[in-house]
């Protein structure tokens, strides 16, 4: 069982923006697991970059953006952990992902950890897992990493694999054979 950091593949995907740039702190104060569909109006998309449309497109911090063909080929891993949130964008169906599911799972003991003078976590150096708490969780966040990129299952990386999805990179955190 491996857990795995999401991105989008900015190389390889065009890479999305904002049209109004206050809609930048929408994304910067939000997508932290707590859930905005009720208060949701979708941002209005231009493209920065133009290179290939994908699956999974690169907009701001980490936020995942995906594809309507991408959250029908995941709808199985979606449902229940994370917000569907629409975007305006005139040539495709997007998706702003809100991770819902927020979990405390990092096995402090094997984990190491660079911390600030104040005690607080600056960045993990080397990511540990507790598999009970990270087991059959296909994508969530990190409870000390809110803000941070989504992780994801080695189910949910083989159905992206499997379904030849474009744009999503898959950064290996972790991997319990080696714990």
């Amino acid at each position: 069982m491996k857990i795995w950091q999401l991105e989008a593949d900015a190389n390889h995907v065009s890479n999305f923006s904002v049209v109004n740039e206050q809609d930048f702190d929408v994304l910067i104060e939000h997508f932290d697991g707590r859930p905005m569909v009720s208060e949701w109006t979708p941002i209005r998309l231009k493209i920065r970059e133009k290179i290939e449309e994908g699956d999974m497109q690169p907009l701001f911090g980490g936020i995942p953006v995906f594809s309507r063909r991408a959250v029908i080929i995941l709808k199985e891993f979606l449902d229940g952990n994370v917000e569907l949130l629409k975007l305006d964008y005139d040539e495709s169906e997007y998706f702003a992902v809100n991770v819902l599911r927020i979990i405390d799972c990092i096995d402090y003991q094997k984990a190491v950890v660079e911390k600030f003078d104040d005690g607080s976590i600056m960045r993990f150096e080397k990511y540990a897992f507790r598999i009970e708490e990270v087991q059959d969780k296909h994508i969530f966040k990190n409870v000390t990493e809110k803000k941070g990129f989504a992780l994801v299952s080695d189910a949910f990386r083989d159905r992206v694999i499997q379904n030849n999805l474009k744009g999503f990179l898959f950064t290996e955190l972790w991997d319990a054979d080696d714990s």
